[in-house]
C-alpha cells in the first residue's frame, strides 16, 4: 500500500509539473508571436527609414552613377546585416 502511495504522490507531482511547463509554454510562445510581430513592424520601418535617407542623401550628392550604385551596394548589404540580426534575435 506504501509504494502505491508513493506512486500517487510521484503523479501527482508530474502531472503538477506537466502542467506549469505548459503554462509555460504558452507563455513563451505568445512572447514569440509578439516579439514576431514588432520584428516585422521594426523591419518596416527600416526599410522606410532607409529609403528616405537614400533619397535626402542622392538629392543632396552630385554622384556620378557608378556612385550611386555603389552606395546602392552597400546599402544592400547593409539591409542584409540588419535582416540577419534581426532573424537572429527573433530565435
Amino acid at each position: 500500500m506504501e509504494a502505491l502511495e508513493q506512486l500517487k504522490e510521484k503523479l501527482t507531482v508530474l502531472v503538477k509539473n506537466y502542467a506549469a511547463q505548459q503554462t509555460e509554454n504558452q507563455r513563451l510562445n505568445s512572447m514569440v508571436t509578439e516579439l514576431t510581430k514588432q520584428n516585422e513592424a521594426l523591419k518596416a520601418r527600416i526599410t522606410t527609414l532607409e529609403k528616405d535617407v537614400v533619397s535626402v542623401n542622392f538629392d543632396r550628392a552630385n554622384l556620378s552613377e557608378e556612385d550611386k550604385d555603389n552606395m546602392r551596394l552597400q546599402l544592400d548589404s547593409v539591409i542584409d546585416e540588419i535582416d540577419n540580426i534581426l532573424s537572429t534575435l527573433n530565435d
